[in-house]
């Protein structure tokens, strides 16, 4: 009997150890690795501690439990990203800023540079990260692909329409209409780092606008 509690004990831990050696780690453990210019959060899924306020801010090896964890990693260094009309730039697809300026569409292709930040806002409510995780749900690039540029596409019609601008008056207002787009797209998203507002190329307006912006050059340079 004694011989036969042993075998028993025995097959018991073969097995365990083939279910761990299979999984490389407990089965449910996860890994994930946070590189040096990216921060983590790790967020309980369960339990008394779940929800976005209870996260952990971590960076290195990070070992979660799959089931009950997750961990989301963001870029903390400063990032330009270009939102062009290009398929050889940032996107496949057409992402330019497209904007009202007095019921005229105009294009633009933009530059944003930004990145998030573990920067602490008080001890309740952690860091801006947190804040950031707390409103959007979103990982970076969900985020920049629809909140951020949808947020540069009204900071542009605003700002125009504050500064009384109109179509054929853009070419000429392009720095000031650009400084008033960064401050607002730094008020608008305050939980992340947003270092500068560029345009990469000329704006892209109505053919008939852009026709007459160029007779009126032409008219200028031959007086």
């Amino acid at each position: 009997m004694k011989k036969i509690n042993q075998l028993i004990s025995l097959i018991g831990l073969s097995a365990l150890a083939m279910g761990i050696s299979s999984c490389g780690s407990v089965p449910g453990t996860s890994v994930a690795t946070v590189e040096p210019g990216f921060a983590g959060l790790k967020i309980q899924l369960y339990g008394g501690e779940k929800g976005i306020d209870n996260a952990e801010l971590v960076s290195g090896r990070v070992w979660y439990n799959g089931y009950t964890e997750n961990v989301v990693v963001f870029p903390t260094y400063i990032n330009t990203y270009p939102f062009t009309k290009s398929p050889t730039e940032g996107s496949p697809t057409d992402e330019s800023v497209v904007f009202s300026v007095s019921g005229s569409p105009v294009s633009a292709d933009v530059g944003v540079s930004f990145g998030f930040t573990t920067e602490q806002i008080n001890k309740n409510k952690g860091t801006k990260l947190h804040q950031f995780y707390k409103q959007y749900r979103k990982t970076p690039d969900a985020f920049r692909a629809n909140e951020l540029r949808n947020g540069l596409r009204n900071c542009f019609s605003s700002v125009a329409e504050n500064q009384k601008l109109t179509p054929s008056m853009l070419p000429y207002n392009q720095q000031k209409l650009v400084a008033g787009v960064t401050e607002c797209t730094q008020q608008r998203f305050p939980s992340i780092a947003i270092q500068d507002v560029s345009l990469l190329s000329p704006l892209r307006l109505p053919a008939d606008i852009q026709r007459s912006i160029d007779e009126q050059f032409a008219a200028q340079q031959a007086a």
